[in-house]
């Protein structure tokens, strides 16, 4: 792309963002939408390109505003018409979700990368640079476990204790076994797949939420000063402890309950990130959004999704209609055996994931978990 120099790591991040999870081939039909932010930097977007030139995709850049009420502003006729003429959408995104382009992606079949790694820093990151193999495997791994299982229960140390049913329903948008080449890509890598929930009893306390949904209401939007106990029985929140907080908490449910009734406090469904080395490059206080993006992908960030998710044929939107509700460090159980360890993989300790990781350098290095930065 004319004389710009880009640095080998930024090239490898793109190639793995494009190719390697992104599976974009010659040919394709590509729309790189980029928000116009502070974390979006051009040089990336260039890079984007450059590998999408190499490559012989037909790539068209667009820049757009980003969405100032998040899910709950619609995204342009004018972008969307573009993205539902094309093979794929690369996503650097900061305020648009899956549940804005749903439709195209089931209907059209609009493949969507979705990608955080909007800034150099993290582009040319370890966790950009994550081998593809060693991911696949993982996810694959836990994914299946996931879909196989039928009981999970969670508990930390501060007191949750939740256990339930794993629903054997599937939403489509969740089908992927793994994400890389799949139709709807997170990089770096990577959140597992949500696992819809039935019959969960139990305590849940809740340290943090989406940043967006907490300054509706005045929460703290990078951690709650006090964690909100919730108490759940027959599948639903029935009680709110926690003093101001769980006042403010309440209310962001409250603003779901005109449009999706009880389901407001149904427990839907669970997930995690799936990466060790996702972190922020920034202190969390600069860009609390952009902190979530990032560390919503980290191994231990692990939380509930209350309410329901975007369901447009019954609700008549395509918004997302849920409250997350986050963890610290859990233990999670799926049919009676311990997959994570106070928000660590145990699948990290499998001889066989170390094989695999130690093609690529020392494994010890390439699954150390960095601890989450909170400023």
């Amino acid at each position: 792309m004319g004389n710009t120099v880009f640095s080998p790591e930024l090239m490898q991040g793109c190639r793995n963002l494009l190719i390697n999870y992104g599976g974009i081939k010659t040919g394709d039909e590509v729309v790189i939408l980029s928000e116009i932010a502070p974390s979006v930097e051009p040089i990336v977007v260039s890079a984007q390109a450059a590998v999408l030139e190499q490559l012989g995709a037909n790539f068209h850049i667009l820049w757009t505003p980003r969405l100032t009420n998040a899910w709950w502003q619609d995204l342009s006729s004018v972008v969307r018409g573009a993205i539902g003429e094309a093979d794929v959408l690369v996503q650097n995104m900061v305020s648009i979700g899956k549940t804005h382009l749903l439709d195209l992606m089931l209907e059209k079949g609009v493949r969507r990368i979705r990608n955080y790694a909007t800034d150099v820093a993290v582009m040319s990151s370890d966790w950009a640079r994550f081998p593809v193999e060693v991911q696949d495997h993982l996810e694959l791994a836990i994914n299946t476990r996931l879909a196989e299982s039928r009981t999970f229960r969670v508990t930390t140390a501060d007191g949750t204790d939740i256990a339930g049913d794993i629903a054997s329903r599937i939403a489509p948008w969740r089908r992927d076994t793994k994400r890389s080449g799949g139709l709807n890509v997170t990089f770096p890598p990577g959140v597992f797949r949500a696992s819809e929930v039935q019959n969960a009893n139990g305590i849940l306390w809740v340290h943090a939420t989406y940043p967006w949904g907490a300054r509706r209401v005045g929460l703290p939007e990078i951690r709650f000063t006090n964690p909100v106990k919730l108490f759940i029985e027959n599948n639903s929140v029935v009680n709110f402890e926690g003093g101001r907080e769980a006042d403010l908490y309440r209310r962001l449910f409250e603003y779901h309950v005109p449009a999706i009734g009880n389901d407001t406090y149904k427990i839907d469904s669970f997930h995690s990130g799936s990466s060790p080395r996702a972190f922020t490059p920034m202190a969390p206080q600069q860009d609390p959004d952009r902190f979530d993006h990032l560390i919503h992908e980290h191994e231990s960030w692990f939380h509930f999704h209350i309410g329901s998710l975007s369901d447009k044929e019954s609700r008549n939107t395509q918004q997302a209609l849920h409250v997350n509700a986050v963890l610290n460090e859990p233990t999670v159980y799926l049919d009676g055996e311990k997959v994570w360890d106070r928000g660590r993989l145990e699948i990290w300790n499998s001889q066989e994931l170390r094989a695999i990781a130690a093609k690529y350098g020392d494994a010890d290095v390439i699954s150390a978990s960095r601890p989450i930065w909170w400023g």
